[in-house]
């Protein structure tokens, strides 16, 4: 069929009176105001929740502009209601503007705020003649079935109604004044642009289509197209999936990929690989039926599953530190487990309990997954994520074995390729600093899974934190050395107890003889390795201050000496 597209540009008023909110599982509005209502409108599922506050309802009364924006809905086929692509903050704006007024002043008798309803006088009629519809739509926000929308909308309208009522509650005739000519604008001289698509096979159909065009500005996430798929499929035919079901995935989905309203990082880019793969006939490696009838079931496993590995991040110390190199090697991780158990029916021990078990298969993993990120190959490991998704490799070390051919840095079973680790050093930053004074602290590759502390780097006085041995305040710009100041040349793990002692103490001090370092290592029962050689070796002088002697090939070779200790450790590890 034919992409159909009609526009229209009508007031805001009737954008928020003459449309219906609907439910997944009605296909039309109550007969209480079908006479009233000339579209029947659904929240489709990738729809994010109500992200506006008061300041953006300020910000739009006040607007200059005649034209409020673009509002998108499309048709699928077999439906007789639209669904509301891009317009939600407008709509729930309208709706709860309305709601909040009707009972202050725009109530035909006993409004609240009588006196002051002249002022809206003029919209009053309107408001009464659909206030029905308004207070349906409200209805429908405020008990919506997917909490993201319900519990916003809630937490909005509470929130406007409280300073609308403040308003006319302290009796100030010009801002009260104000306020109605602002409303009365809004509503009934600012209008919407309406673009109605009809002719979609299916809501995905539609969203491919307008993901990518820069007028709609639609900006969709990860987690947003992930359940569209998810539930477009489960709505459709064959699997006609009940509304409590629907519910229940929608919920399911959005509480195992988001946090206090936003994506998940450490799993993101697991969505990401899961959103690709449920778009291809591959959907089975994710969801077991997807082609012929998946259940509700199958998905409820495959989130709980999805909350384990989460929740077993901070349980194993090799993981967490997975984690902290990158998402991607961490979703990397998880979804081999996940095609693991797809191929097995069994949870592996890690993912279950946190368990030890796997720790020798973890401990190769980490060792790659650091090689990635000295190498900066770790942005790139997509395809070894999606491959990871299908069931392409057998066993951990597998990928373990690809990540790491991706770094130049030669096999895993062997140390790294001869003057890697040195050419990989000489760029590390700040938050890469991080991971490589972990890196050190590594038990050695005869050790497969061995006993394995890393530092937590945080701002919590019990933790660690990167020091510059000459003070960041200290570099100078025009000189030599400068950018060697803010690379690992300059760098060393502390405790965060002494941290801000050593912020502004100089590096000739702080290495002196009894200086700060020595009185942390006499105090501190976590030794690393390179804080106690550098405690050790530093000795005292002026010639630690210098930055040009950060420099490689400087005289003395201040610099070289801080690389050179780091790469023997690494090559030993690593």
């Amino acid at each position: 069929m034919q992409i159909i597209r009609s526009t229209s540009t009508p007031r805001f008023l009737d954008y928020v009176t003459h449309y219906g909110l609907i439910e997944p599982a009605i296909n039309g509005v109550p007969p209480n105001i079908s006479q009233l209502v000339d579209v029947a409108m659904r929240i489709p599922t990738f729809q994010r929740g109500i992200a506006w506050g008061t300041d953006e309802v300020w910000n739009f009364l006040n607007s200059k502009s005649v034209l409020l924006g673009h509002v998108l809905v499309t048709k699928v086929e077999i439906n007789t209601y639209r669904d509301l692509i891009d317009g939600l903050q407008r709509f729930a704006t309208g709706t709860a503007l309305l709601n909040a007024l009707y009972p202050l002043v725009l109530k035909e008798q006993e409004a609240e705020f009588s006196l002051h309803a002249n002022l809206f006088a003029i919209l009053s009629p309107h408001a009464r003649i659909y206030w029905p519809v308004v207070q349906h739509n409200h209805q429908a926000l405020c008990n919506h079935h997917r909490d993201a929308i319900k519990d916003q909308y809630l937490n909005f309208f509470n929130e406007l109604n409280v300073e609308i009522r403040k308003i006319f509650s302290k009796h100030d005739v010009l801002e009260i004044q104000t306020f109605a000519s602002d409303i009365v604008r809004v509503f009934l001289q600012r209008q919407v642009a309406i673009d109605d698509f009809s002719g979609f096979a299916s809501l995905g159909e539609a969203i491919n289509t307008f993901i990518g065009i820069n007028t709609i500005r639609l900006e969709l996430g990860t987690v947003d197209l992930l359940r569209t798929i998810i539930i477009d499929k489960a709505e459709g035919a064959p699997l006609h999936w009940s509304s409590d079901a629907i519910e229940n995935a929608e919920n399911g989905i959005t509480e195992s990929f988001v946090d206090q309203g936003n994506p998940r990082k450490e799993i993101l880019p697991l969505a990401t690989v899961c959103k690709d793969v449920l778009s291809t006939n591959d959907g089975v490696r994710i969801l077991e039926g997807w082609n012929t009838g998946s259940t509700p079931y199958e998905l409820d496993a495959f989130l709980h599953f999805i909350d384990h590995a989460v929740w077993t991040i901070a349980v194993n110390k090799f993981t967490s530190e997975i984690a902290a190199c990158g998402a991607l090697p961490f979703s990397i991780l998880a979804l081999h487990y996940y095609s693991v158990y797809m191929r097995t029916s069994v949870i592996p021990p890690y993912i279950a309990n946190g368990s030890a078990d796997d720790n020798a298969a973890l401990h190769r993993y980490l060792r790659a997954t650091y090689r990635a990120l000295l190498s900066g190959s770790i942005g790139q490991l997509g395809p070894i994520a999606e491959r990871a998704a299908k069931g392409g490799y057998p066993t951990l070390n597998e990928v373990a074995d690809a990540v790491n051919a991706t770094t130049g840095a030669g096999l895993l079973s062997q140390p790294p390729t001869a003057g890697w680790v040195r050419a990989q050093l000489q760029n590390v930053n700040k938050e890469k600093a991080k991971r490589v004074f972990n890196a050190c602290l590594l038990p050695p590759t005869t050790n497969a899974g061995g006993p394995f502390s890393p530092i937590k780097f945080s701002r919590a006085a019990s933790d660690w934190s990167i020091d510059h041995l000459i003070p960041s305040a200290n570099l100078n710009r025009l000189s030599a050395g400068y950018i060697q100041g803010w690379r690992i040349a300059n760098f060393a793990p502390i405790p965060n107890q002494i941290g801000q002692v050593a912020k502004g103490t100089a590096c000739s001090i702080k290495l002196s003889a009894g200086g700060l370092y020595s009185q942390v290592l006499a105090q501190q029962p976590t030794q690393h390795p390179y804080l106690v050689w550098i405690a050790s070796t530093g000795g005292s002088g002026v010639s630690l201050d210098r930055q040009e002697l950060l420099e490689p090939n400087a005289t003395p070779d201040i610099g070289d000496q801080r690389i050179d200790k780091l790469e023997v450790l690494l090559n030993l590890l690593l």
